[in-house]
């Protein structure tokens, strides 16, 4: 029988189970239904605590005196929210970053622009975007897209100094800061992500997935940062960030416009097939073609060639994109509509957007002046302090297509409003198909490409007017003080491995020169205020021929020496025979019958062989025959594992050559060949240092020109490698400069930068086989520019990571290249140019 206390026990036994049963289906329940929208949005974010700054009151860090440089993340803090959102605002804003260095005051004015990114519209919590780059739960907070401004610190920052970063132009602004820390645990980190964290990465630094990141990708994490914290105590907010960006404003009509005039410039990731729609854009019955051109550092197809609709009606076409990352240009004979698009979920844009709807242009907004004869000149405050680096200006100059050709003149004003020098520079630019301005009044105008001019104000001068005889669009920029200027572009271009190519209009995270404001902005606003529209696309670089003959450069310093034979690419054959000289070379192959010109040299001609693998024991002791003609000469023993073996004098003309041996070797004749065959060069190289010790090297600048120096690098791996540093460093980073002049290039003094790709074929290897095999070269151009002073200067060049690394240095010269010297080649990427904006 069961007791009273029995069926207590059994009852609540019954009850808690019961209980846990309910809990369990309301549970179930919850995590069966949809996850709230704005708890989605919020888990899917970042949060971060940021600094409310204003013109008054601003964030204080506190240094340590180990920083470089420092990162600050700046949100401006957009008025007249209640208006309504407007996709196609932009807001500028600028900060000033203030300290104490060495008892005196210290400041720079950093400016820029933002959009605010935000997509899909919901009703529910009041309504919501879905999307946003930058969002706060207070309501009625709007901000602008986030902005990573680069600080370049000067030398001397001693600890505890305290830094100050107030908002500059907008009422109120938010900001967060990290300076930048060596990470040693890289491997480990990588090793203990989890697989979420992997995703988000990759997203971050790449457009491929975690799986197919190259470790150059993954190079990146080799830095943490340390968050600056306040000292002030500022007002805080909560902000979330999620990294969402418009890649452009929605267009309002089917299509984009293009024109004789105007392109259209598309970066997509392949392999993807897209559809090309095109329609006339006007009435006229003229016939007009369009051509798609696909540019990138893989194989593209044939440029395809489309007739414009006589009819209203659509045509669309297909267009087939390879792996990889291209540039797909439009270009028309006439007016055309065309609207290039993507199968749905295709991540197809550069940025990883998907297919689905129209594929636009990757843009960049720049902030200019209209300059002309009338009206006030743009006026230019020189920074504090006023060193020669503090008196320097960059004026890019864009002529409207209307009047292609103007004059600048830069006035150099002292503090009293005196004016202390004058100088002129005639502007005569091209008309640009990627580029267009948006002046006052909504008014569009073509202009031309970018002139770029530098001027260093003499001592005394506080200030710098610009004006122009006819009317132009001018962009004004200061030069960075600091060392190690990288040109760091920001993600998505940073992560595009080039070798052959470059970008241009790419968005920089780190740069030389810093855009800033007129003096007189208020007083230019609106009218001569422009927003220059530009494209951003990839560029073949410029490769002058190979026929410019150069001369070597020995380092100062006592190092390592060897020959290396390096093969002439394809596309410089018929230059370099055309330019014969002594450290070229033709190859010959065993057995094969070659026809080689003997009347290109005085010398007598020589065959050189070389042994095929380390050691060369198979080499020695073998046999070799030459045949003239088909005439066997004497048989040869080889008795080294390399050498020389002298052909008859006397020989003039056309003369066939036939090698016969069974000894692995590389055969060489110094005589270029009558029709195909694959040419070398014997170039000396040197060892660089493993230690990250400096290589030193002279070289004489003449007067009034600038004078490129080529540096080639090689390593066993052609892909660049953002783990191996080079710094190059002109006359102990601060050269003087010349002052008062008008000046067409500048010089890095302090240059950093990773190890590009190769961008020349694979050498043949050492002469002295058992120094090892093939290498890689590529090739890093150094502008000595009209800045520097003529005479004697002193490049450094240190690099650090990838071992073993080769080197040689050459100038070009004004000499005959009929000269007996070894052809150097080049192509004009130095960035310290401004060539790549």
């Amino acid at each position: 029988m069961t007791s009273p206390r029995q069926i207590l026990s059994i009852a609540v036994t019954i009850g808690m189970i019961g209980a846990f049963a309910a809990l369990a289906l309301a549970v179930s329940k919850t995590v069966s239904q949809p996850p709230d929208v704005l708890e989605r949005k919020v888990s899917d974010a970042e949060r971060h605590l940021y600094y409310r700054i204003t013109a008054a009151e601003g964030a204080v860090f506190v240094l340590t005196g180990d920083e470089t440089s420092i990162r600050l993340i700046v949100h401006a803090v957009v008025p007249g929210a209640a208006s309504g959102y407007d996709q196609a605002r932009e807001i500028e804003y600028g900060v000033r970053v203030e300290m104490e260095l060495d008892g005196k005051p210290w400041h720079r004015d950093l400016h820029t622009r933002a959009r605010q990114s935000k997509a899909r519209w919901i009703p529910e919590h009041g309504g919501m975007w879905l999307d946003e780059n930058t969002f706060s739960l207070e309501r009625g907070l709007e901000l602008s897209d986030d902005r990573h401004l680069i600080v370049v610190l000067p030398a001397g920052v001693s600890p505890g100094t305290r830094l100050k970063v107030t908002m500059l132009t907008a009422e109120e602004g938010i900001v967060r800061g990290y300076a930048p820390l060596p990470r040693a645990d890289i491997d480990h980190r990588l090793d203990a992500m989890r697989p979420v964290d992997r995703k988000r990465l990759a997203e971050q630094i790449s457009y491929a997935p975690w799986d197919r990141l190259h470790v150059r990708e993954l190079a990146v994490v080799r830095f943490a940062e340390r968050r600056l914290s306040d000292d002030g105590h500022p007002e805080t907010r909560e902000v979330y960030t999620t990294g969402y960006r418009m890649r452009d404003v929605a267009m309002l009509e089917w299509g984009t416009v293009i024109t004789a005039e105007r392109g259209l410039a598309v970066n997509v990731v392949g392999p993807a097939q897209l559809e090309l729609a095109v329609r006339r854009a006007d009435p006229s019955p003229a016939p007009a073609q369009l051509v798609v051109t696909l540019l990138g550092e893989t194989a593209a197809p044939a440029p395809l060639s489309i007739a414009v609709p006589s009819s209203d009606a659509s045509e669309t076409h297909p267009v087939s994109i390879p792996e990889g990352v291209f540039t797909a240009t439009i270009s028309s004979t006439g007016s055309a509509r065309v609207q290039l698009t993507a199968p749905p979920e295709t991540a197809i844009a550069l940025a990883g957007t998907t297919g689905g709807g129209p594929l636009v242009a990757d843009v960049q907004r720049i902030s200019s002046y209209l300059s002309g004869p009338d009206g006030p000149p743009i006026a230019v405050a020189l920074e504090e302090p006023i060193d020669q680096v503090g008196r320097t200006i960059r004026v890019d100059v864009r002529t409207l297509a209307a009047a292609p050709v103007a004059t600048l003149t830069l006035d150099a004003v002292d503090a009293e409003g005196r004016t202390i020098s004058t100088v002129a520079s005639r502007i005569d630019s091209v008309v640009s198909r990627f580029e267009v301005a948006h002046l006052f009044d909504a008014e569009q105008a073509l202009v031309g490409e970018p002139v770029g001019v530098c001027l260093v104000a003499p001592a005394g001068a506080r200030e710098v007017r610009i004006r122009t005889d006819v009317p132009a669009l001018v962009a004004i920029s200061t030069a960075m003080p600091g060392t190690s200027v990288t040109g760091r572009l920001e993600s998505p271009f940073a992560e595009v491995p080039l070798a052959t190519l470059m970008w241009r209009y790419a968005r920089q995270a780190e740069r030389q020169w810093q855009p800033v404001r007129a003096k007189n902005h208020a007083a230019l606003t609106p009218q001569r205020t422009v927003t220059l529209v530009a494209q951003a696309r990839l560029e073949r670089r410029v490769v002058p021929p190979a026929a410019l003959a150069g001369t070597s450069l020995t380092p100062v310093d006592r190092l390592e020496r060897q020959t290396m034979i390096e093969r002439v690419p394809s596309g410089e054959v018929a230059s370099t025979v055309a330019a014969w000289t002594a450290g070229d070379h033709t190859r010959l192959i065993p057995g094969r019958v070659t026809r080689i010109d003997f009347s290109r040299s005085p010398d007598r001609p020589t065959l050189r062989y070389f042994a095929a693998r380390s050691g060369g024991a198979d080499v020695v002791g073998s046999k070799l025959q030459i045949k003239l003609d088909g005439r066997a000469l004497d048989d040869e023993t080889l008795s080294a594992t390399g050498g020389t073996m002298d052909l008859p004098r006397g020989l003039t003309g056309i003369h066939t050559l036939e090698v016969e041996t069974s000894a692995p070797v590389r055969l060489l004749v110094d005589r270029p060949p009558v029709g195909g065959a694959e040419l070398y060069a014997m170039r000396t190289v040197y060892r660089v240092p493993d230690d990250g010790k400096p290589i030193r090297i002279r070289v004489t600048k003449r007067p009034l020109v600038a004078l490129t120096v080529n540096v080639v690098l090689y390593t066993p791996r052609a892909v660049m490698d953002p783990a191996t540093s080079i710094r190059i460093v002109v006359d102990g980073g601060a050269p003087t400069r010349i002052e008062g002049v008008a000046l067409a290039s500048w010089t890095l003094a302090d240059r950093a930068l990773s190890l590009p790709a190769s961008d020349r074929p694979a050498t043949l290897g050492f002469t002295d086989t058992d120094r090892g095999g093939p290498l890689y070269p590529r090739r890093i151009a150094v502008t000595i520019g009209d800045d520097l002073l003529p005479g004697p200067h002193t490049i450094e060049l240190r690099v650090d990571g990838a071992r073993p690394v080769w080197g040689r240095w050459f100038v070009l010269d004004g000499r005959s290249s009929n000269e007996p010297r070894a052809v150097q080649w080049r192509d004009d990427d130095d960035p310290s140019t401004g060539s790549s904006e």
